[in-house]
């Protein structure tokens, strides 16, 4: 991973522990805080972890006030921490990256990057890409296999041929997901497809549309209304055809007296009803043809298709044209089911490629880390020897998993023997916390140039002084030519190697009769000024 430039510029604290409002500045080299015991210095590495996304304690927050709110400022010139960013949803304007946590006096706290509300997970995401907190608990990690082998691969420089096995590895995964569940539903099939057979069956033998459902509800409709229509039709033809009184012998009878009475009757009216009963002649004859029984579809039988229609429709709880998808669907999955082995065949085939492809991949990883495992090794025994443990050595031992893993199938443990001649042990067996934090800081100093661009030290010199002290110092030094470090130290072997000193002292102040502690800050840069400072804490030697 490409190493990005990023840095603290700022920590302001509101009504945190001992803080009422104080801010921080600190600059892009090694920032050491000091202070006496008590005075509030470890408070504000507690800060930058609440404010990076670990725990938050509500004890914290300041006597008499509802929340305390830390917001750390950071400046990035690294294009891929915009990117970074903007992918998770949260981009920056500029250069400037602000992280805030609010921390509720009843326990509760809020998080925001760059202004924007976020969950912890995120705010935690963002922090261990960027940022590496090493301290008494933090060490532990150290003690981590995965951890170690991720220390060897960023120093053998396996970062691309790591991205391109982890490809093949999700791949693998895909192929291992899409494999158990052809074989889940291989288990199955049979009966599976003794219920898909079923019921393709029974939708085909029905073979519904939406189109016919709704003309057989409106033949039906039509069909149910016949009587009423009979009924129309015979109260037609009594008129037209009643043989004392139709329609037909009462136009006759009134055109033959029209005819016989010339003098009152014009010629034009005896035309109009001649005219008149031919078209009730003519009327008469269609009605006459006309006949109700006379029908394509007989209501019964629409009334059974009907009634299948309906028992589908409740059986499948859905309607006709959901019944026809449902049809393909069924299909669909039973083509599938039939060609079940010929897929786990393909399935298995595309498995042997994958894994050869991950043997040669993880084999080119196996060799690159035990070359480079030996190398690293001997430079971290010169490193912590250098840090005053003397006669101390390093190994690192490689085992082979049984399976493929996410980082390969190789296992590794970094062993040490801190006394000459007793033999290598894993160092959680052996390494106090002392000698934990040294290794890491070697380690540091010899992968200084992975992703990480900020350093966070708590307690680095517990249990040392003197000329290992001395040494430390400047271990830190060189980490901070190209990271920012930013450390507690109470040693000032320590302390004068800093590019900047932030002082912490506490005070004793009265607030509207109440006595209430204050802890303050003075930032020295001058080196003249931090030599005095330091001078003033004990000797240098």
């Amino acid at each position: 991973m490409m190493k990005e430039n990023i840095k603290l510029t700022q920590l302001n604290l509101n009504n945190f522990a001992t803080f009422d409002r104080q801010t921080v500045n600190f600059n892009d080299g090694l920032n050491i805080i000091v202070g006496e015991t008590g005075s509030g210095k470890s408070l504000i590495f507690d800060a930058l972890q609440i404010v990076l996304g670990q725990r938050a304690d509500k004890n914290l927050v300041r006597s008499n006030t509802e929340f305390a709110t830390i917001e750390a400022v950071f400046d990035s010139r690294g294009e891929h921490v915009h990117e970074f960013l903007h992918e998770i949803g949260y981009p920056c304007e500029d250069n400037e990256i602000v992280l805030k946590r609010i921390v509720y006096s009843n326990g509760k706290t809020k998080s925001f990057i760059n202004f924007q509300q976020c969950n912890l997970k995120t705010l935690q995401r963002f922090s261990s890409r960027y940022i590496d907190l090493v301290g008494q608990f933090e060490n532990q990690k150290l003690l981590s296999s995965k951890y170690q082998l991720k220390l060897l691969d960023i120093y053998s420089g396996n970062t691309a041929d790591l991205i391109k096995y982890q490809a093949d590895y999700n791949q693998y995964g895909e192929f291992i997901q899409k494999k158990k569940e052809l074989e889940d539903k291989k288990s199955q099939r049979d009966q599976r497809l003794d219920y898909l057979n079923f019921q393709i069956k029974e939708i085909e033998e029905v073979s519904p549309s939406a189109e016919e459902e709704s003309e057989l509800i409106q033949k039906k409709a039509s069909l149910l209304n016949i009587s009423e229509d009979e009924k129309t039709l015979e109260k037609f033809k009594a008129i037209f055809f009643d043989e004392d009184n139709s329609l037909l012998s009462q136009i006759s009878t009134v055109l033959k007296m029209a005819k016989n009475n010339e003098r009152i009757i014009s010629p034009e009216i005896v035309a109009n009803l001649e005219q008149a009963s031919s078209l009730l002649d003519d009327a008469s004859y269609h009605i006459s043809n006309i006949n109700l029984d006379d029908t394509e579809e007989n209501l019964e039988d629409i009334i059974d298709r009907l009634d299948r229609f309906q028992k589908l429709k409740r059986k499948f709880s859905c309607e006709i044209d959901e019944i026809v998808s449902l049809l393909e669907t069924f299909s669909e999955e039973k083509t599938e089911l039939e060609n079940l082995s010929q897929k786990l065949d393909e399935i298995n085939s595309g498995l042997e490629t994958i894994l050869n492809k991950l043997q040669i991949a993880s084999s080119k990883l196996s060799a690159s880390r035990l070359k480079n495992s030996k190398t690293l090794a001997k430079n971290l025994t010169t490193a912590i020897q250098a840090l005053n443990m003397k006669g101390a050595q390093i190994k690192i031992e490689l085992s082979k998993m049984e399976e493929f893993g996410k980082y390969g199938n190789d296992k590794v443990i970094i062993l040490a023997e801190t006394n000459p001649g007793e033999g290598f042990y894993p160092i959680e067996k052996i390494a106090s916390g002392g000698e934990l934090s040294r290794i890491l800081l070697s380690i540091r100093q010899i992968l200084v140039g992975d992703s990480i661009s900020i350093f966070l030290f708590d307690e680095v010199d517990t249990g040392i002084g003197g000329e290992t002290a001395l040494l430390i110092g400047k271990s830190l030094k060189k980490v901070s030519s190209k990271s920012q470090v930013i450390a507690i130290s109470h040693l000032p072997q320590i302390a004068v190697q800093a590019d900047q000193l932030i002082k912490v002292e506490k005070s004793t102040v009265k607030i509207n009769k109440d006595v209430r502690t204050l802890s303050e800050i003075n930032v020295l840069t001058a080196q003249k000024d931090i030599r005095k400072e330091t001078e003033s804490m004990t000797p240098l030697n």
